[in-house]
């Protein structure tokens, strides 16, 4: 394969990075050459290396997402009702099972005056026999 005439011919990989790393600097530093120099890169050509472009994109470039669009005052609406809604469900939960511990307590106290109540007439009951 014979080498294009206009590019330079570097004999070793780190020499034709360095080269390129140089144009690189310069072209952002004059601003010269438009974006042609984003697409530089280094290539093997024989037994030496050239620095150059390619005009086709890297295997691992993918285009960027879009950006999303911002949500409409309806969109917006409707989330804010529906967190309401989440909101307003939770809350009530929150009291149902708030009102459930009440109950059980009260129950839970009821017994123990019951059970208090059955000893007293259990001891009245025994301790009158023995008077």
């Amino acid at each position: 394969m014979r080498c294009p005439a206009d590019h330079e011919k570097y004999y070793s990989q780190p020499e034709a990075q360095d080269a390129l790393r140089r144009l690189v600097a310069q072209a952002r530093r004059t601003g010269l050459g438009g974006k042609s120099w984003k697409r530089l890169n280094v290539f093997p050509c024989g037994h030496h290396w050239h620095v150059g472009r390619s005009n086709q994109r890297p295997a691992k470039h993918r285009k960027a997402a879009p950006a999303p669009k911002p949500p409409s005052a309806g969109e917006l609406r409707r989330k804010l009702a529906r967190i309401e809604r989440a909101w307003d469900r939770a809350n009530l939960h929150r009291a149902k099972v708030i009102g459930q511990l009440i109950e059980a307590d009260r129950i839970a106290i009821e017994t123990e005056n019951e059970l208090r109540e059955l000893q007293l007439q259990t001891l009245n009951l025994f301790f009158s026999e023995m008077r």
